[in-house]
């Protein structure tokens, strides 16, 4: 438990350690162990006091809410800037033929198939049905 001086070849020199020096240690020791001990009604104490805190953080539900609110900000502002809006276009009159044509160009490229290829996709769903019934 107390240290040694060691020799050259690392091994404990027994003989080496002054007495004067062990007892100033084995008071240290002593006197830590007794700082370090305390009384039943201590340890009571700190324990009612945790449970004190403990029990007035559960009472008080706005700091759950506080806690929610970045969470709940941070989903909206996710929502807001991520999630598209699938309004079509509307023409500007006022802006002439070019820009109708340019809203007509935008519309046929958010449809899956072309405008005259509607018939042949019912007549390819129909196709699908009779495929699967055989």
């Amino acid at each position: 438990m107390y240290p040694r001086s060691r020799n050259k070849q690392g091994m404990k020199d027994t003989h080496a350690v002054d007495p004067e020096l062990g007892e100033a240690l084995r008071q240290f020791r002593e006197s830590v162990h007794a700082s370090v001990e305390r009384p039943g009604f201590f340890w009571k104490r700190q324990h009612q006091e945790i449970m004190a805190r403990l029990v007035s953080s559960e009472a008080t539900p706005k700091s759950r809410a506080l806690r929610l609110a970045p969470a709940a900000l941070a989903i909206f502002l996710c929502l807001f800037f991520f999630v598209e809006s699938s309004k079509a276009p509307t023409p500007d009159l006022a802006a002439g033929s070019d820009q109708i044509l340019l809203i007509e160009i935008e519309r046929a490229l958010s449809r899956d198939c072309p405008e005259a290829l509607d018939p042949a996709g019912v007549f390819h769903d129909e196709l699908d049905k009779i495929g699967r019934s055989q």
